[in-house]
């Protein structure tokens, strides 16, 4: 991701939770805009259980809580620190689970990070008839600037 998009994210939450023993955690996300970058990361303490998380919809983690199959927007690998990106095609409520059912040796503290960028739509072009004129300033100006460093070398 570029330094110019990674200024533009803003913090949607942050801070520590612990996930118990063999079980999960569900933290909610709120998406403002549909087409919302959410970038989330998570970071688990060296002596801690890897942890996976995953973005989910609400009712896909609420199926899930009663025993249904878990179907992720996006997800992270088993790991003690991960960043991974996901794409929200509508604004709502969403559910970032972190599992620790993988090793779940012992409960684990997870610092976690919710960023988001807001959605593509609201980037603007310029009109093309302003385009066109802002190209033939550029064009000029290039020129200009080829002419006098010709001239500079010939001297």
């Amino acid at each position: 991701m570029t330094p110019l998009l990674l200024g533009l994210l803003s913090v949607v939450l942050e801070g520590d939770v612990v996930v118990p023993q063999s079980h999960w955690r569900a933290i909610d996300v709120r998406v403002a805009h549909a087409g919302t970058l959410v970038k989330a990361s998570f970071r688990a303490p060296a002596d801690g259980s890897r942890v996976q998380a995953y973005i989910v919809t609400r009712a896909n983690a609420e199926r899930f809580a009663q025993g249904g199959a878990l179907r992720p927007l996006a997800m992270s690998s088993p790991a003690r620190e991960s960043t991974f990106y996901f794409v929200a095609e509508r604004a709502g409520d969403y559910i970032l689970l972190l599992d620790n059912r993988m090793e779940g040796r012992r409960a684990t503290p997870v610092h976690v990070r919710v960023e988001s960028l807001p959605p593509a739509s609201t980037v603007r072009t310029v009109p093309p008839e302003r385009r066109r004129v802002v190209e033939l300033a550029s064009v000029l100006f290039f020129l200009a600037v080829v002419a006098y460093s010709a001239r500079q070398l010939m001297k």
